[in-house]
């Protein structure tokens, strides 16, 4: 997709409307609907769900509109809503998911000429902490077609966004999954995964959630269940258990011999820590092994 389709704009006005959360390391996230109330106007938004508007010109301009928390229109289908089975919304999974739409009342879908497509983003936000630096997360979901599928133009996605606030606010990583072309009954679950490798990530916004690029009442529906945004940390290195057997003793001696003539870059076996395992390791480990 061409980049402005990737909510840069959007993102930076969402941040400063809605505020971050504070940062504390990340933690596992998972929601499937099944607990919020329904009938509650607020369900969504006090599950920490977020959304924003913007649109785009004929010529491919970008204009932010609004940011605001999700609303569950359980009276209009659009936006954002808490399907159930008893309504006949059919979620995904159990007896209650998640439709977003476009907004059908936004005069983008009934003409306004100084605007060819509306963007609607859902969402949860985070902020990155300097625990979760060398983490990776995965942003997980299933989708399913809903019975009003999305038609003409409209493209729906799943997306993972970091976005850097000391640069403006743009985005250092953009992930996204077309969601599309999910047909309806035809349960998909999918993921995104991201390695917070870079130290740089530490204080920048994390977004995951769902969006929509629509207009002319073109259908934009996608069900979606089972969000979950799961945070695995490395495995522990510890310098010279080169067998990983939890104790640096006699039985690592060989394994150390082999990664050093095999050229491993096995972090167990690179004692000086510079990535490399090579002959500057030798003293090292000697050292570690005697406890010197």
């Amino acid at each position: 997709l061409p980049m402005y389709l990737r909510f840069l704009s959007l993102a930076i006005f969402t941040v400063l409307l809605l505020g971050s959360n504070a940062s504390a390391q990340l933690t596992n996230f998972s929601e499937d609907f099944e607990g919020l109330d329904r009938t509650s106007p607020t369900a969504l938004s006090d599950a920490g769900w977020q959304g924003a508007a913007s649109g785009l010109t004929p010529s491919g301009g970008f204009q932010f509109f609004a940011g605001f928390v999700a609303p569950n229109n359980i009276d209009a289908p659009q936006l954002s809503v808490v399907s159930d089975t008893a309504s006949g919304g059919a979620p995904p999974v159990g007896n209650q998911g998640l439709v977003v739409f476009s907004d059908y009342n936004s005069d983008i879908h009934s003409g306004n000429p100084a605007f060819s497509l509306l963007i609607i983003n859902i969402f949860q936000e985070r902020t990155i902490a300097a625990d979760d630096i060398g983490n990776t997360i995965e942003f997980s979901w299933i989708a399913d077609g809903n019975p009003a599928p999305p038609t003409g133009d409209t493209i729906t996605e799943a997306f993972l966004l970091t976005l850097d606030p000391n640069d403006n606010f743009n985005a250092t990583n953009d992930l996204a999954f077309d969601t599309t072309t999910t047909a309806d009954g035809a349960l998909a679950m999918n993921s995104l995964t991201l390695d917070l490798t870079d130290p740089q990530l530490e204080g920048q916004i994390l977004q995951f959630g769902f969006r929509n690029t629509a207009g002319g009442f073109n259908g934009s529906a996608v069900d979606y269940d089972n969000v979950q945004l799961t945070v695995t940390s490395p495995p522990i290195c510890v310098l010279g258990d080169v067998n990983i057997d939890g104790i640096v003793n006699f039985l690592d001696i060989s394994p150390f011999i082999g990664a050093l003539t095999s050229g491993t870059n096995q972090c167990e076996a690179d004692c000086d820590q510079n990535g490399e395992v090579n002959f500057l390791d030798i003293a090292v480990f000697i050292g570690i092994l005697t406890g010197s």
